[in-house]
């Protein structure tokens, strides 16, 4: 039985991507930031397999750095790791330790979660890692000297857009330094989630209105599934995926330069 960690996995995608995993025999572990939502969601992902609960923030580092331990008392290896939490908040914040809160929920919880639990995922024969980003990516820009945008101009798509590219390229940086594990990036395209609904104005009332129209979060966690279970996703390392297909990713999110610098940016953070 595959141990499988997913991130923000209280609602919407990850919520899904944890019932249909629990129903595929996976023993899930679900990473949520609120003990009550989390709570909510463990039952009903319990009604389709097994399942249990981890509680951390991943704005805190120290919370992060409970993860391990947490974990290690529930299971002796993690053969997946999704990093499936997201954030998109309408104005700008800071964590605690001072990066701008999207770029620090959004790219350096899964880096630093991901190096929380290296030997973990290294006790698995072979495991996956699967990070989400985002066609967004596209209008992403990294700044190794703004990665907090205290200089650039500030807004919630533009530094939502610049955590999704910098998870595609740490997803190439990650393949290419554990060659032995299974890592890619994905797009689970725009799906009738929470997302967005905090964002003032046109945007809010946009969502609001396509929401019925858009892919259900069932339907937008088919490729997190995929990537977290299918033996062909063994196959090959570092792809960014679309719709279940390895797909070309624009020319900012292969760039292997950038996703060096950004990884080395990333560890000075801490």
């Amino acid at each position: 039985m595959p141990t499988t960690l997913i991130t923000g996995a209280s609602s919407g995608i990850g919520l899904a991507a944890a019932e249909a995993l629990a129903a595929r025999g996976h023993r899930v572990l679900m990473l949520c930031r609120n003990p009550a939502a989390g709570a909510k969601a463990l039952e009903q992902v319990r009604r389709q397999g097994q399942a249990e609960l981890v509680l951390a923030d991943l704005a805190d580092p120290a919370a992060i750095a409970s993860v391990p331990g947490q974990v290690a008392a529930l299971t002796d290896r993690l053969d997946v790791l999704v990093h499936n939490a997201g954030l998109y908040v309408p104005t700008r914040k800071e964590t605690v330790d001072g990066h701008e809160m999207t770029f620090a929920v959004n790219h350096l919880g899964p880096f630093r979660l991901t190096n929380a639990l290296t030997d973990a995922l290294r006790a698995a024969a072979r495991p996956r890692v699967i990070v989400t980003s985002s066609r967004s990516h596209a209008e992403g820009e990294i700044v190794l000297d703004d990665l907090h945008r205290r200089k650039r101009p500030w807004s919630a798509y533009f530094a939502y857009s610049d955590s999704k590219l910098a998870n595609l390229l740490y997803a190439r940086a990650l393949a290419r330094r554990m060659p032995d594990v299974a890592v890619h990036a994905l797009h689970p395209g725009v799906v009738g989630t929470e997302w967005g609904q905090d964002e003032p104005g046109w945007m809010q009332r946009l969502f609001r209105f396509a929401r019925p129209l858009m892919p259900t979060p069932a339907q937008g966690a088919r490729t997190t599934v995929f990537l977290a279970d299918d033996p062909a996703a063994l196959e090959d390392n570092g792809g960014y995926w679309v719709k279940c297909r390895k797909v070309t990713p624009h020319r900012r999110g292969s760039d292997d330069a950038m996703a060096d610098a950004l990884w080395e940016a990333s560890a000075a953070l801490g």
